[in-house]
């Protein structure tokens, strides 16, 4: 008998999703709910994922079964307005569920098509999910016309975030000037980033009426990085980024916001992870002129500011030798600047091991301990 209390939840789940009835529907929907608030994302993700298997494998006829499917997924809560939304889909849609591969394209579009339907997703929320899983062939799946994008501000934000770092595509250039057109966006005084940064402000602030023009400067360093850097976006292009006053204290944010929102090791975007670090690396290498980057943004972390975040990156309690991702992209990130510092990797030793820190120095001996761990020091 599997006492584990994840397995065991994972398969009252899909249990709760095979037997669900329009009799036992309103115990069942409880119990859902109960297990998620237990056990939490984990719980969360497995149950979209059997419950979209279940309406893809049910016959168009069982129309009570998949009415059924229908009020579960809508009285679950809106799917999109979930922080996590975007993993949830990765890991419903895109993965054949008899292994590890992913389902080719033609699926893929087939599967969110199907969905759509069944849920009666508008044409927005359908090119969402396109998006959100990377797929840009979105044109000849979605009705764009159909697509109202004043109708959900809080949605056209998140595509906007995803759109704009590969606007260089046709069918994307075309949705894009299609969004500035709806919104009235003049290109000419206020550009499609400029527009993400103030819908996010609104969002946050719940203001009404015109934006200040300075309106990013209203923006702290934690909100900023919580914009641009998270589960469902990665916005560092520098038209985004040339709006906002580039700090070391910006930059140290900015890193630990992409470490701990890469946890799971999943690709948030066409680029790698490799790709992301390269990309804010040279982000710092741009704005911050003192000659070394890296001793910046390390003093920055030495700083009272940082020290409820350090599990973010590092934790002492990391056992047996294994060590995080977010570890293993603080450290990759550090090798990238040193790699253009005049004193070269030997930095590390400067920052690290030259002297004990003034203020975070449970980060300073994390960071020691966890590079010992794997010879992190002995490779390079």
């Amino acid at each position: 008998m599997n006492t584990n209390p994840l397995s065991f939840s994972i398969n009252a789940i899909s249990n709760i999703v095979k037997t669900l009835t329009k009799k036992n529907y309103k115990q069942q929907l409880s119990e859902t709910q109960r297990l998620i608030n237990n056990i939490g994302f984990e719980c969360e993700r497995h149950l979209y994922r059997f419950l979209f298997e279940a309406i893809l494998s049910t016959p168009q006829t069982d129309t009570n079964k998949l009415n059924l499917f229908q009020q579960l997924f809508s009285d679950l809560g809106n799917l999109f307005d979930k922080a996590n939304f975007v993993s949830i889909l990765q890991f419903a849609l895109q993965y054949d569920q008899s292994s590890v591969d992913l389902v080719d394209d033609r699926e893929l579009a087939q599967r969110i098509s199907d969905l759509s339907k069944c849920l009666k997703l508008s044409e927005l929320q359908k090119l969402s999910i396109f998006v959100c899983l990377n797929f840009l062939d979105f044109d000849k799946q979605v009705d764009l016309k159909k697509c109202k994008f004043q109708s959900d501000l809080q949605l056209t934000h998140l595509l906007l975030s995803k759109l704009l770092v590969c606007s260089d595509q046709p069918n994307v250039a075309e949705l894009l000037d299609q969004i500035r057109k709806e919104l009235q966006i003049d290109s000419q005084e206020q550009d499609l980033s400029s527009y993400l940064i103030d819908s996010y402000i609104l969002n946050e602030s719940n203001m009404e009426g015109n934006l200040p023009a300075n309106a990013s400067s209203s923006l702290n360093d934690d909100q900023i990085a919580a914009m641009l850097i998270n589960e469902n976006s990665f916005q560092l292009n520098s038209e985004i980024i040339k709006q906002f006053n580039v700090t070391p204290k910006l930059c140290a944010k900015l890193l630990f916001a992409l470490c701990d929102s890469r946890t799971e090791n999943v690709q948030n975007s066409n680029r790698t992870q490799n790709e992301e670090i390269e990309l804010l690396a040279n982000v710092c290498r741009e704005y911050l002129s003192g000659g070394s980057p890296l001793s910046e943004i390390i003093q920055a972390i030495d700083s009272e500011a940082f020290l409820n975040v350090n599990t973010k990156i590092i934790n002492s309690k990391t056992l047996g030798g294994k060590i995080s991702v977010s570890f293993q992209m603080f450290w990759q990130f550090c090798i990238n600047l040193c790699n253009t510092d005049k004193q070269g990797v030997s930095l590390l030793g400067i920052l690290f091991f030259n002297k004990v820190w003034n203020h975070n120095i449970e980060f300073q001996f994390n960071f020691i301990l966890s590079s010992s761990k794997v010879n992190y020091l002995v490779n390079y």
